[in-house]
């Protein structure tokens, strides 16, 4: 009988270890997910002034389309087809709690990214955008073969 009061004592100790354990582990799960989406000092007014997008593509490819290639590695007309193909997969729509990125931002950003080599964590330390590469999007879409052409 002592036995068994000894077992059930241990299984009862045992019940509320695990209960405290799945409480801590709760409380850290929540202290997790309480990031910011966009960091506040990076609100769309900010990025609209000094984005990459809005401000130096703008800039290279109506002054300087070769540093625009150069900056990408893409030609601005093949960024436009790119655009054209990838653009209605990338389009997110306007939210009550932010503005969504233009597809063009959201190119450039992906290009950018893939042009330099760099980590993900990096590029998005180098812009003002808080972007999501949408390379699986660019892939689909690109690895699709084009509409036939008519014969000529």
């Amino acid at each position: 009988m002592q036995q068994f009061l000894h077992v059930q004592q241990l299984q009862a100790e045992d019940e509320q270890a695990m209960v405290a354990l799945m409480r801590r582990r709760r409380r850290a799960r929540r202290a997790r997910r309480r990031r910011y989406w966009v960091r506040p000092w990076l609100g769309d007014v900010r990025r609209e002034q000094l984005g990459h997008y809005n401000q130096l593509m703008v800039e290279l490819r109506r002054e300087d389309p070769a540093s625009f290639q150069n900056f990408l590695r893409i030609q601005p007309e093949m960024f436009d087809e790119l655009l054209a193909r990838v653009g209605p997969r990338i389009t997110k729509h306007d939210t009550n709690y932010r503005k969504a990125l233009d597809p063009r931002t959201k190119l450039a950003a992906t290009l950018r990214h893939l042009a330099s080599g760099d980590a993900a964590a990096k590029t998005v330390m180098n812009s003002t955008e808080n972007h999501l590469p949408y390379l699986a999007a660019a892939r689909t879409s690109c690895s699709r073969p084009a509409a036939a052409a008519p014969p000529q």
